[in-house]
């Protein structure tokens, strides 16, 4: 194999993301869509001119010609199309959440490996270079101990966000909850990358401006196997709507990421100027703001993980790794105590 042919599953906010990306990337090609509204189905593929639509996602996954699919539909969706994708014998990139139970995940991980495909989970930010850079300083030491790390996405939606032919946002069967992990996930990612594994914590969630059952604002507080501790703070009650925010301080400086950029870099005998020069954006790849450019990186790096048949960089095990923060704040919060980790 030379080249990894896409279909993309749903044909909703992201999904042009994915197929932009895989009009830049060499050795991959979109060959076909399936959306439940084959209009849009239809419209999707008008667009990216490829002859394939579907309005059933199984018959997408019927066509010989495709070799791998992005999953990009609701998130209770992802891990029945993601399973019945490897028992079709395609590779798998899911958005994130990978799935919205833990068991889900691991069924997912479970029927890609007996099918011998690839599971990859989309958090496009640890192929941000601000993040790179902030994981090889530490991975150096040069941050020193971990002592405390922070996420914050405070972030304003709508009611319109939720109500306008999206009616899935909001529902906890069908999205597992609201602002954190439909937008505070990410940076979740990041902080659990950064930091480590995750021994307790104790959360409080609340919906305070929005008609919907999930949340609308969390805070909670980590702490990690390590030592030290974390907070995460997530919201889409927030006027105005404002960058997301990640701290990481050690016992050697302190680094902050402000969206996907490098906002201080503050350890010694190194400077901020210096650290942003290194975070360099590759012109192939642009997108919406809010998702940086690194959804193409990651889609890359996938892409040729099925040529070079290894793991892709964010595999299942390592989708898992938020997931688990996010669904154990939730418990916390639900039972009113703290909760922890093996």
């Amino acid at each position: 194999m030379n080249e990894v042919r896409f279909g993309i599953i749903g044909c909703g906010v992201i999904a042009p993301t994915h197929a932009a990306a895989l009009d830049k990337i060499e050795n991959a090609r979109l060959v076909a869509v399936a959306d439940i509204q084959e209009d849009k189905a239809k419209g999707f593929a008008d667009k990216y001119e490829i002859s394939s639509y579907y309005k059933e996602y199984n018959e997408l996954l019927n066509n010989d010609e495709v070799d791998a699919v992005s999953i990009c539909t609701p998130h209770y969706l992802h891990s029945p199309m993601a399973i019945d994708a490897a028992r079709a014998g395609k590779h798998v990139i899911v958005e994130k959440p990978m799935a919205i139970t833990m068991a889900e995940a691991d069924e997912m991980i479970d029927e890609c490996k007996k099918a011998n495909v690839k599971l990859g989970a989309i958090f496009q930010h640890r192929f941000d270079p601000a993040a790179q850079c902030i994981k090889k300083a530490i991975e150096d030491g040069r941050l020193g101990q971990l002592v405390m790390g922070g996420s914050y996405t405070k972030w304003y939606r709508s009611n319109e966000y939720y109500d306008y032919g999206r009616s899935w946002r909001g529902i906890l069967s069908k999205g597992a909850g609201g602002a954190l992990i439909n937008q505070a996930i990410h940076m979740v990612d990041l902080l659990r990358w950064f930091m480590g594994p995750v021994d307790a914590m104790s959360a409080n969630i609340s919906t305070l401006t929005h008609p919907i059952e999930a949340e609308d604002i969390c805070v909670a507080s980590i702490k990690f196997k390590n030592g030290a501790l974390g907070t995460v703070e997530a919201s889409v009650s927030t006027v105005p709507n404002m960058p997301e925010q990640l701290h990481i301080s050690g016992t050697k400086g302190t680094v902050v990421i402000e969206g996907t950029k490098l906002a201080r870099w503050d350890i010694e005998d190194e400077n901020l100027k210096d650290m942003q020069a290194l975070c360099f954006q590759d012109v192939r790849f642009q997108g919406k703001s809010y998702y940086g450019d690194s959804h193409p990186r990651q889609i890359e790096d996938f892409v040729l993980a099925i040529l070079e048949d290894r793991e892709p960089y964010i595999d299942g095990n390592k989708g898992k790794d938020a997931l688990e923060v996010v669904l154990g704040i939730y418990e916390s919060a639900r039972e009113g105590k703290q909760v922890k980790f093996d």
